[in-house]
C-alpha cells in the first residue's frame, strides 16, 4: 500500500485513547514481537503501514498494510516481529477494543453473529474509508456531547460492518489447532489460579497433557518457557495494582502468586531495573517503564 495515510490519522486517534462506554481506539506504531496471550474483550486490529505478521489461534495472518483481524475473547494471539515500510517509517495498527461489560447492546449483538476470529484485506481506500470512521469515533470518545453513546455506537457498528464486507472466518490446520486448544487452555487456567502456587505438573494435569508436551507447547507456541511465562503474567497483574490502588507492597506480592515481598521485589528489579516501591512513585512521571513492552498473558482492556 503505497500512498502516505499520515493525512488520515488525527491527533484524536495517534494519543493514549481512554476508554468510554466501553470502546477504545487508537493508532499507533508496533515495534516488537508479542508473546501469545489471550483477551478479556473484544479486538480489531488493521495494519495501516509495514508488515506485522501474527498468529491467531495457530492460524498465520501475513499482517501486510490492508490486513485485518477481529478476535473475541477465546482468542489467542501472537505477534511476530513486525516490519517498517521504509526507514524511519515504523509499522502502524488502527486497534479497536470492545469490553463485553460496558460496550452497547447493539455492538455486542453485531459481534455475537459473527464467526470469529475473522481476517481480511481492505483496499487502500477501503483503509482511508475505515482511518475516517475510527478517527470521528476516536473524536466522540473524547467528546461530552449528551448524544455521545448512541454516536460511538452507531460509529462502532459502521466500522465493523466495513470490516465484515470483506472478512472469513481463520483457521488453523489440524495439528496446529489441537496444540493452541491446549495452550488455551492453559492460559486460562493461569489466569484464574496464579495467585496460587502452580507447578508446571499441575498445569499439565489440569489440561490432561503430560508436562514434556505442556513444555513444548509453550517454547513452540508461546515463544518462552511456562516459567517465565508466569512471572511475567504475575508481574504484569502486580504493576496494574501498584498504579492502579493502595495495596502494600506486600499485599500485592501475596494476592499476586509471589511467594515473598522479597521475592517481588527482587523479580520486579530484575526484569524492569526498578523497585517496586519506586515504579509506584515514578508513576504520572513518565519515568515508568512502558507498559506497551509488558503485553502477555491475558490482555485487559483496562
Amino acid at each position: 500500500m503505497p500512498e502516505n495515510l499520515d493525512f488520515y490519522t488525527s491527533r484524536y486517534l495517534t494519543q493514549a485513547s481512554p476508554n468510554r462506554d466501553g470502546i477504545r481506539c487508537t493508532h499507533h506504531p508496533l515495534l516488537g514481537e508479542i508473546r501469545l496471550h489471550l483477551h478479556d474483550f473484544y479486538e480489531m486490529e488493521l495494519v495501516t503501514e509495514g508488515t506485522i505478521p501474527q498468529k491467531i489461534n495457530g492460524a498465520p495472518l501475513a499482517g501486510t498494510s490492508g490486513d485485518f483481524v477481529l478476535m473475541d475473547l477465546r482468542s489467542t494471539q501472537r505477534i511476530l516481529r513486525p516490519e517498517p515500510s521504509a526507514p524511519g517509517r515504523p509499522p502502524m495498527l488502527l486497534t479497536l477494543g470492545i469490553s463485553t461489560a460496558e460496550a452497547d447492546p447493539a455492538v455486542l449483538h453485531l459481534l455475537s453473529s459473527l464467526r470469529l476470529p475473522l481476517s481480511g484485506h481492505l483496499s487502500l481506500e477501503k483503509t482511508k474509508k475505515v482511518l475516517r470512521v475510527a478517527e470521528e469515533l476516536s473524536e466522540a470518545i473524547v467528546g461530552s456531547s449528551p448524544y455521545t453513546r448512541e454516536k460511538i455506537s452507531a460509529l462502532t457498528v459502521f466500522l465493523l460492518s466495513l470490516l465484515c464486507e470483506e472478512g472469513k472466518p481463520l483457521e488453523a490446520g489440524t495439528e496446529e489447532a489441537r496444540g493452541y486448544h491446549y495452550i488455551r487452555a492453559a492460559l486460562v487456567y493461569l489466569n484464574e489460579n496464579y495467585q496460587n502456587p502452580i507447578s508446571l505438573s499441575e498445569l499439565a494435569a489440569a489440561i490432561h497433557i503430560s508436562p514434556c508436551y505442556l513444555s513444548d507447547l509453550f517454547s513452540r507456541l508461546v515463544g518462552c518457557r511456562f516459567t517465565e511465562y508466569l512471572t511475567t503474567f504475575r508481574l504484569k497483574k502486580a504493576r496494574k495494582l501498584l498504579r492502579d490502588g493502595n495495596a502494600s507492597v506486600a499485599r500485592i506480592s501475596a494476592v499476586c502468586g509471589f511467594t515473598t515481598p522479597a521475592n517481588f521485589t527482587r523479580t520486579h528489579r530484575r526484569v524492569y531495573g526498578i523497585s517496586p516501591t519506586d515504579y509506584r512513585k515514578n508513576i504520572g512521571q513518565d519515568k515508568a517503564p512502558d507498559e506497551k513492552t509488558e503485553r502477555s498473558g491475558a490482555k485487559s482492556f483496562s
